[in-house]
């Protein structure tokens, strides 16, 4: 797996390519503590494969985000987003889900909102 940030309007974006299992997950939860804000959207475009080490610390991070902070996802394939369904999180508050970074730009909740 490998890690590369940069931001989308204010947020920090993470581009993970690879896969995510439990051996990259501590280094995806590192990534995500160093981004340093209350939201972060994580580019799964690249990402083949995400397991339950990997779900782990999503999961961790929006149960642990602030009232308006939050983790977006973008572009998870069919499995990735199936996990997501499946435990819950595409309706938990502070998650969010957009098929491309031009919907996260534009539908990201503000800090306003």
């Amino acid at each position: 797996m490998e890690v590369h940030e940069s931001r989308l309007l204010d947020v920090p974006l993470l581009k993970i390519c690879g896969e995510v299992d439990h051996w990259s997950a501590p280094a995806l939860e590192q990534a995500m503590q160093s981004a340093c804000g209350d939201k972060v959207l994580l580019d799964l475009t690249e990402c083949r494969y995400l397991d339950s080490g990997g779900l782990g610390v999503i999961l961790s991070a929006v149960q642990e985000s602030s009232a308006g902070g939050g983790v977006g996802v973008i572009g998870p394939n069919a499995d990735v987003r199936r996990l997501f369904e499946i435990v819950g999180l595409v309706s938990s508050p502070g998650f969010w889900v957009f098929d491309t970074s031009e919907a996260a730009e534009s539908q990201l909740p503000s800090e306003h909102s």
